[in-house]
């Protein structure tokens, strides 16, 4: 079976409450449980909090975007519309193989000085 890979953003949903900290926001901490079993579970190759400690950023690998989507919607922040999230589809690469889908990308000119 093959794996994807997501970039997920969670941000601010409609129940949000600008006047608390995230940490004092409705379910936060069942939202945490959710991310631990979520890594637990073998998902998350990585996640953290954005600068601004308003949402945060995962990259997850599920089979395809609807069990991704299902997942997602079982979070409790989410249910609670104090969170809503973002799905992107992410294709990695290695680039210690500069290999992607077949493409290898050594064999393009990289002038890496003038970007």
């Amino acid at each position: 079976m093959e794996t994807n890979f997501y970039l997920v953003h969670w941000h601010k949903g409609q129940n949000w409450n600008d006047a608390k900290p995230i940490g004092e926001q409705n379910c936060i901490q069942e939202h945490l449980k959710f991310l631990w079993t979520t890594s637990e579970d073998g998902h998350t190759i990585i996640s953290g909090i954005k600068e601004e400690v308003i949402g945060g950023l995962a990259i997850l690998q599920f089979n395809n975007r609807q069990t991704i989507t299902n997942h997602l919607l079982e979070d409790p922040c989410i249910r609670n519309r104090v969170m809503s999230f973002e799905i992107i589809p992410f294709n990695p690469i290695n680039w210690n193989k500069g290999i992607h889908n077949g493409i290898n990308f050594f064999n393009y000119p990289l002038e890496i000085a003038k970007l």
